[in-house]
């Protein structure tokens, strides 16, 4: 063109719901940094079109120009925006004045973790994530960080320092309302110089709130449950070498297993209101895994209650619990290394299994976790995270058969990265993933 302009994005939409549709392009100048989005309108008089509104398509912050734009009503309130990506996702009204950028003070890298609803206000909800904080695209860590992002628009904050230091992955967190004040914080062991504490992290004023006087180990997961019976939470972590449990009200380690274990997950397992816990630990006499199953003892601790080696294979790579046939009684799902699911009652005792569809045998890396579909859903599946195209599938329960896949996902689902939880309040749970690279919110 005359002034060496060239487009990089397009759109064409009925921005003003008149029935006609307007063009939305991007323009880079290639001679400058001036890029611009132009909205244009058909002109029937000349026979071409004119223009409508313009915009500088950059932003404090944002180096790069859209790779895509798109329009479309994406808060409910009657009124067209503009949505494009730009190092972050950016949202426009019809003036074409930023009404937020996802954009912080630094970029986020994966892997990212958590996906927990918190409330930070009376009303008012947010996903929690742990992530990696960058000073550029061109990355230079800085650590991780958290993220709360609100489902509703996309839009998010971000701790504006860093949460520790953890060789550059995304730390497991758990949420827990410390001030018994109706808000929740941040619970999550974090690490500087190779010492790690246990902490609590206030989303709303950023900054921590509390940390531990003493050392502990790093964790690879944090789950919450009321184990002592003082109606806190206290914290169960696994610390590799052991599963723990802290009584934050207490500051105090009140049980700690006496068996390597390195993998774990809470279940009711006899309807009794009370969750147990299950883990798993490599028993180097077999070669196989050795599983326990433990209950709340009459101390607030937990007591051993039954144990099994179970499966074939070297290793057991997770555990999904839950009533999937509506009989009342819950089952264990326990993925094996070598592609197998096994379906365990309460004492262990194997009742079923089925080797997986769709995954190529001889790679067992590709099933990276398991899960069950939550009460009230309807059909409760099976749902296998996979590195094979970075996708989830549904499965059945019972025979394996495949009943549904996602498309290819923005990298792989990290450890304990799919959630459900019901954050319209609508009575759904929707699905929240954490990935490699990014973060799911289903609608």
């Amino acid at each position: 063109s005359r002034t060496f302009m060239k487009p990089y994005a397009l759109e064409v939409a009925d921005v003003e719901g008149d029935g006609l549709d307007e063009v939305i392009f991007g323009l880079d100048p290639v001679i400058s940094n001036l890029a611009t989005i132009s909205v244009y309108r058909y002109d029937a008089a000349t026979n071409s079109l004119r223009s409508w509104a313009t915009m500088d398509d950059r932003v404090p912050g944002q180096s790069q120009n859209s790779a895509f734009i798109r329009v479309g009503n994406v808060d409910d309130d009657d009124q067209i925006e503009y949505i494009r990506s730009a190092g972050s996702i950016i949202v426009t009204g019809l003036d074409l004045e930023v009404a937020w950028n996802g954009l912080a003070s630094h970029f986020f890298g994966g892997p990212f973790g958590g996906g927990l609803d918190a409330t930070i206000a009376p009303g008012e909800q947010r996903l929690v994530f742990s992530a990696i904080g960058y000073e550029s695209q061109w990355r230079s860590e800085t650590g991780p960080r958290i993220l709360a992002l609100d489902a509703d628009t996309g839009a998010y904050s971000a701790s504006a320092m860093n949460i520790g230091e953890d060789d550059y992955r995304a730390v497991p967190i758990q949420v827990t309302d410390y001030g018994l004040d109706g808000v929740d914080e941040v619970f999550l062991i974090k690490g500087y110089d190779d010492h790690w504490h246990y902490a609590v992290w206030d989303i709303v004023e950023d900054r921590q709130r509390w940390r531990s006087p003493t050392d502990t180990r790093q964790a690879a997961s944090i789950r919450k449950d009321d184990v002592t019976g003082d109606g806190r939470d206290d914290f169960i972590v696994d610390l590799g070498l052991s599963i723990s449990v802290y009584d934050l009200a207490n500051e105090s380690l009140v049980w700690e297993s006496t068996n390597s274990g390195n993998d774990f997950t809470l279940g009711d397992l006899d309807a009794d209101g009370n969750l147990e816990l299950i883990t798993k630990l490599y028993d180097p006499e077999s070669r196989r895994s050795l599983m326990h199953v433990y209950g709340k003892s009459s101390e607030a601790t937990y007591e051993l209650r039954t144990s099994e080696i179970i499966g074939r294979s070297i290793d057991v790579d997770g555990f999904a619990v839950g009533d999937s046939d509506g009989d009342g009684e819950a089952e264990i799902f326990v993925l094996t290394h070598d592609l197998e699911v096994l379906r365990l009652d309460a004492d262990l005792k194997e009742l079923s299994r089925f080797t997986i569809a769709g995954i190529e045998p001889g790679r067992a890396e590709q099933v990276t976790g398991i899960y069950l579909d939550p009460p009230g859903a309807g059909r409760r599946n099976l749902i296998l995270t996979t590195s094979a195209a970075d996708r989830i599938i549904g499965v059945d329960p019972i025979n394996g058969s495949l009943v549904w896949k996602s498309p290819p996902l923005m990298g792989a689902v990290t450890a304990n990265g799919l959630r459900h939880t019901d954050i319209d309040g609508d009575g759904e749970p929707n699905l929240v993933l954490a990935t490699e690279f990014g973060v799911y919110v289903t609608r």
